[in-house]
């Protein structure tokens, strides 16, 4: 079994379906969202086209959903298969997938980083916000960010920036970065 995961999409349609793609292709059914979906319409359409993709969404709202906070929660509590999002007030979420826990956070506040790894014992923890993919291991925890599937400033590329998504093995502990 693999978990697909998924960041910053910030609006990007057109690379998100892609990856929601490649996931189905893959046979992966549970995508995590690292946050910054940014707007309530794409919360609605990435949230839509998982349900009819039959993929289960985790996720949480990054720095640039906050403002948004109010509608997601409202969009999510009408959908038939709701995105499993934190309570509302809570910036993270930790799951369980056969006894094993983990946890999703974007990753924007070092100090809310450090409180996660401090309080639960996870097997990894997926974040994202820095738009660059990356594995550390703190605290005994796997700290696991996909990248990104927009640039870090909107529709401008800089640094080199590419679209990534990450594949996390649960069989094998494995964590792989594609570009696509």
């Amino acid at each position: 079994m693999q978990l697909g995961v998924i960041s910053d999409t910030h609006d990007n349609i057109e690379k998100t379906i892609e990856a929601l793609d490649i996931f189905l292709e893959k046979s992966i059914f549970i995508v995590l969202h690292c946050g910054d979906w940014v707007t309530p319409e794409t919360f609605l359409f990435i949230a839509s086209e998982a349900q009819q993709r039959k993929i289960r969404l985790c996720g949480v709202l990054g720095n640039n959903d906050i403002k948004y906070t109010d509608e997601f929660y409202a969009i999510n509590s009408t959908l038939a298969a709701p995105v499993d999002l934190p309570k509302k007030g809570d910036e993270y979420i930790i799951f369980k997938v056969k006894d094993r826990e983990f946890g999703i956070y974007h990753g924007h506040k070092k100090i809310k980083l450090d409180e996660i790894l401090q309080t639960h014992r996870l097997e990894a923890l997926f974040v994202g916000h820095t738009h660059k993919p990356s594995e550390d291991f703190i605290r005994n925890t796997k700290v696991l960010n996909p990248g990104a599937l927009s640039y870090s400033i909107p529709f401008k590329k800089r640094n080199n920036e590419i679209f990534t998504i990450g594949i996390y093995d649960l069989k094998r502990k494995v964590f792989e970065v594609h570009e696509i």
